[in-house]
Formats: structure tokens, sequence, C-alpha cells
């Protein structure tokens, strides 16, 4: 699901994709220069309820409308920009008719910089904007006012959006189709191109066709946002021996519901693997127990029917011994880690969340306070058939060891974590937390620690060598 920006030029779409995603789309140096979006610029969004959606932040000056046409091509929705303290101007209006004249059907509009905007300035901005969007499909879309800096309608924003990727239609079936929008080479890969993927799964391996050439070429690898990609055929029941051997790049992999039996030796040498996703509900039977006991490092599971996460958990690792008594030949076995443990939490093939959350008392004795954060935070973002104890001594947790909890949200620039370990701090660790995201460069996560403000820089621009 691809939603992209529209508006103005300087109101404030990028700041605001960082602001909902960490990643900063401006990656040129000269954009960066003028503070200036000049290419097209691509982050995903983690949405409640919905999952993992594209954003694809296009330029906003006049100069750059052909760019800002090339990143709108089989949309799910637009994030159309107003900022809060300047009202519509003409490149907002000119967006506008763009996107309709494309046929989009679903959008919010964001208010921007609503810092900088005083209560009388907002309602004369949000009446304009309802007289520019009237008769559009923007007409009655949700009007959220938001601030990049101190965090305001964050939340409210990303469930607008939420709500409007549950109301998107389904992709189309059929062969699968990528609408190009960059073209380049990488060292060691080759071409490399990035775009929209319509009608169906995209595999490595695949022959493909280019238009209007009609050259033919081979899929080497796919990735998703930087991640390198594999997924298993809804309907694949085995897993045979030493299966993704050696794959030091495999860093996720999809499964369905229908998978029943696994192989030995399945991911050795996978180093890099970090996840399992399963297509199939929470409480459904799944070859999750089977995955996880085939890893015996560090990893993780979501469950995303449909697309839509509903239920994130993780698995620690653990170390196996097996000690000869050698004069009496006999084997001592003995098992070291909580990963183990957590690994049992099954009922036959169905996950069951109440074991797995009482094993977390135990597991307090001996893991890492980075790994019982992980445990922690992962339960409470996504709380499916959470008890209100467990959830108490989650919350607990989390409120006493809040610095070391945002530690990798603050690396990764994970706002919405963030955020729900900001709710537990307590005002030292928040002090904390804000000196360490001011540390690592992250502004916007030091002032949504601190719910601070800081003056809106003046921009100038030339455009006389571009």
């Amino acid at each position: 699901m691809i939603f992209c920006t529209a508006g103005h030029v300087d109101h404030g779409k990028t700041a605001l994709v960082r602001a909902l995603t960490g990643v900063d789309t401006d990656r040129l140096a000269e954009e960066r220069r003028r503070g200036l979006t000049i290419e097209l610029g691509f982050a995903p969004l983690e949405l409640p309820g919905v999952g993992r959606v594209s954003l694809v932040d296009v330029p906003g000056h006049a100069q750059f409308i052909p760019t800002m046409l090339s990143g709108c091509g089989g949309l799910d929705g637009a994030l159309f920009t107003v900022a809060a303290d300047e009202g519509p101007m003409p490149q907002t209006a000119e967006h506008l008719d763009i996107l309709s004249l494309l046929g989009l059907e679903r959008g919010v509009v964001a208010l921007t910089r609503a810092d900088l905007a005083s209560p009388a300035a907002r309602a004369e901005v949000e009446a304009r904007t309802r007289a520019l969007t009237a008769g559009t499909f923007l007409e009655g879309a949700p009007r959220i006012f938001v601030s990049a800096v101190t965090g305001e309608g964050l939340e409210a924003l990303r469930a607008a959006l939420a709500a409007m990727a549950r109301q998107a239609p389904p992709p189309p079936e059929g062969s699968p189709r990528l609408h190009v929008d960059r073209v380049f080479s990488v060292d060691g890969s080759g071409t490399v191109v990035t775009g929209t993927l319509t009608g169906g799964p995209l595999r490595r391996g695949d022959r493909v066709q280019l238009y209007p050439g009609g050259q033919t070429a081979r899929v080497r690898g796919l990735q998703c946002h930087g991640v390198p990609a594999e997924a298993l055929p809804a309907g694949v029941r085995a897993l045979h021996n030493a299966a993704f051997y050696n794959c030091r790049k495999l860093e996720w992999l999809c499964a369905g519901s229908a998978l029943e039996s696994v192989g030995s030796d399945l991911f050795t040498n996978c180093r890099a693997l970090d996840r399992f996703i399963l297509d199939a509900a929470p409480d459904a039977p799944t070859g999750l127990k089977k995955l996880v006991a085939a890893v015996s490092a560090d990893i993780g599971a979501v469950f995303v029917p449909g697309g839509a996460v509903q239920a994130k958990v993780f698995y620690p690792e653990y170390f196996e011994f097996l000690d000869e008594n050698t004069p009496a030949h006999i084997f001592n076995h003995s098992i070291e880690g909580e990963g183990y443990r957590y690994r049992q939490c099954f009922d036959g093939s169905v996950l069951r969340f109440a074991e797995y959350d009482a094993a977390f008392p135990q597991a307090c004795v001996g893991e890492s306070e980075k790994k019982l954060c992980r445990i922690a935070l992962d339960r409470l973002y996504t709380p499916f058939a959470l008890l209100p104890e467990a959830q108490g001594i989650y919350s607990a947790y989390l409120a006493a060891h809040a610095a070391s909890a945002a530690a990798p949200l603050i690396a990764r620039r994970d706002t919405e974590s963030l955020q729900l370990v900001l709710k537990l701090a307590d005002e030292e660790s928040r002090r904390q937390i804000a000196l360490a995201c001011s540390q690592s460069g992250w502004s916007e996560g030091a002032a949504l620690t601190l719910g601070g403000q800081r003056p809106r820089r003046q921009k100038t621009y030339d455009f006389d060598d571009l």
C-alpha cells in the first residue's frame, strides 16, 4: 500500500515524513544544503492495525512538477499538506488538481507547522483549506493539525492514515507489473530499478519483460525499503533439510498458515535472519513453533493476517550443551537461556500468549535488559490477548528501564514506539532519552521527549543553477 505527500514547497512534507517514520528522505547533499526536496524520497510507515505502508515524498516546487508526477502513479491515497501558518499557496492548488486528474479517491489533510500558528490563524487556514478542497476527493477528508517539532497530532494522523488504508480496495490480481520510477547502477549488483508493484507477487529468479523495448531480464534480488525480501507461497507445507543453507543475506521469511514440516539445519549460517512474518491470525495454527525451534539465536515473529499487524513476539537466544563423562560414557545435556522456555509456549501449533507472558518474570532473572525491553515493548505495542496483570508487569519494567528501551528506538528513529515508552518514563528517564536523541542527531526525537518547541529557520532559495 502506497501513499504520497503533496503540497506547496516548504510546507513541511519532508519534516512530517521524518516525524512519522524516522527516515530523512532528503538524501542528496544539494537537498540538504538548500533545505528543499528535489528528487523523490521513500520511507516505510507502520500504521496501527494495518502494518507497513510506503510513503513517497514528492517535491513541492513548481520546477519539479514532472518529478512529482513520476511519484504519483499507482497510489492508494494522499497525505496532503497545508502549512497552518501560511495557508494554501499556488502549488497547493496545483498539486490538488494533479491528484484529482490522476483519479485519486482517498486522502488526509495535514495542517502542518501547527506550533507556529495562533488559534486565530488555525481557524482561518482551516476555513481556506475547506474552501479549496470543496468539490474534490478531499472534501470530506480528515483535517488534522500536526507539528513535526512538538509531536502534536502525529498519533491522530497515524490513525487517520490507518483508516484510509483500511478503506482502500484490495490490489488487483493478475500478472505482476512494476511501474519504474528510478533506474541506477550499484557496484556488484548491476542495474537496480525502484517503483510500485501491482498485479501480483514478484520473486527472485522470475523472468520479466521490459517495456516499451521488449527486452527480457531476470530478477536477481528483491528489497523492500532496503531490506532483502523472501516469501514462501501460501500453500507451502514442508521445508526440507538445509533449505536456506548459507543464505547470509536473508533477513526475514514470510510464510502462510499451511507450514507443517520443517527439516534440520534449515537456517544454518543465516546470520542476518531477524524475524518470521506469519500471514495468519495470532490465535490460528501456524508453523511458527517449528520455525523458531530451528533458530537458537534471537528471532522475532510478526502476525500480519491480510497485511495488518496484529501481534509481535520476540524469542531470545538460548544455548545447548552436551558434556561427556568419559569414564562412564554418560552424556549430560543442559540448556541455558530463557529463549528455550519461550519456544515451548504453544498448544500444538497455536501460540499461547498467556503462557508466553507468564514466562517474563522468570526471564527477568537471567536475560539482558535489552532483550527484556524488546519483549515488553513488542507485547505492549501489539497487545493481542494481553491480560491486565501481564500488561502491568510489562509496563512497570519499561518504566524502570525507559532509557534502555528507548536506545534502539532512537537508533532507528521509531517515533511511534518511542511515544509508548515516553508515556511510562519518569522525568529523569525523559531527560536521559532527550540527551540520547540529541547526541544521535535526532532533534525531532529530543523535542518530542521534552515536549518543547524550536524556532523555525528561515529558508531562502536560489534556483538559477538547477
